[in-house]
């Protein structure tokens, strides 16, 4: 793609660099080869435009960097400033793979605890009714039977645009995202389109990282805000703070919990595991606990809001396994 093409309505390229041809697009001057746009990511302990010759060394053609950049650095390449290079970075790397985000199914789980249980259910629920499915978890991330290692809870933003757009190229149909609030304060998750957002829990912990509880709070709904209004925000009902989520959310909601009041009747403890109804459907899981109970009801609305049957979902929960 032309650099002038990629940056097209964000930046402005003067007209003798607007023909290069990007080849590829890297914010890691160690993986930049002939032909790349270096992206000198500001960062909490060092700034990418001190790795920004590296890149140029290895043939990158240019580089995107913070205002006054160009001033400190000359690089023999043309170096483009931005007021927010994050925001930039999700916008290059969509245009750049296609859109990925936009031709899948996309769900986001946030939340304190169960993420990764409830990514790893739902990827299996999908796969069991017949889609091939991209996974990003702490676990592992997975394009169908294919497993690649994770580097972070959430993978970097240029990382999960390649990786939803090689779901796109290999045929899948939908992705399952676990996402950290590290990645949304770090905006990762920039420029992708998701159709479904999950929360599980809150509780205590990165504060760290995050000022208080209520810092931990906005960094989980920035997930939340960023919904349009056909997508839809999968809620805890018995979670205080999802109805601040719900109070700052354009999508439709589905509320999940696992009482009477919210459709689960005849719950039972088994040997194997456990067994209601909902939905008119008998479920049975095998595994126990009140956790693992709320982490499915989850996973169940999130399928329904993706259009799945209770039926079907019902049919691949019984053969459902929990993350090693």
């Amino acid at each position: 793609m032309l650099l002038g093409e990629l940056c097209n309505g964000w930046i402005s390229v003067p007209a003798e660099y607007g023909e290069l041809e990007i080849v590829q697009v890297e914010c890691d001057s160690r993986e930049a080869t002939a032909g790349s746009l270096f992206i000198a990511v500001p960062g909490e302990t060092t700034d990418g435009l001190l790795y920004a010759a590296e890149a140029v060394k290895r043939g990158a053609a240019a580089v995107i960097a913070p205002q006054g950049a160009a001033g400190e650095a000359d690089l023999g390449v043309p170096i483009l400033e931005v007021e927010d290079v994050r925001d930039i970075m999700g916008k290059i790397a969509d245009r750049f793979y296609g859109h990925p985000s936009k031709k899948l199914e996309i769900v986001g789980v946030t939340g304190t605890k169960g993420k990764t249980t409830t990514v790893w259910l739902l990827d299996q629920l999908f796969s069991a009714t017949g889609s091939l499915t991209g996974f990003c978890s702490t676990v592992e991330n997975r394009i169908g039977e294919d497993s690649y290692p994770a580097k972070n809870t959430t993978a970097g933003c240029l990382d999960l645009h390649r990786f939803l757009a090689e779901v796109v190229e290999r045929g899948g149909e939908r992705a399952v995202i676990e996402v950290s609030s590290h990645a949304l304060e770090q905006r990762r998750t920039a420029s992708i389109h998701f159709d479904c957002a999950v929360f599980t829990n809150l509780a205590p912990e990165h504060l760290d990282y995050h000022e208080d509880m209520e810092s931990y709070l906005n960094a989980k709904m920035k997930l939340f805000t960023g919904l349009d209004s056909h997508a839809c925000a999968v809620l805890p009902r018995a979670q205080e703070a999802s109805q601040k989520l719900a109070a700052n959310t354009r999508a439709e909601i589905s509320w999940y919990g696992c009482g009477a009041e919210d459709g689960v009747t005849d719950l039972r403890v088994l040997d194997e595991g456990i067994e209601f109804t909902w939905r008119d459907c008998k479920v049975r899981a095998g595994f126990w606990g009140d956790h693992n109970l709320e982490n499915l009801m989850a996973v169940l609305h999130a399928g329904e809001c993706m259009g799945l049957r209770p039926s079907e979902m019902a049919a691949a929960v019984s053969e459902a396994r929990l993350p090693p």
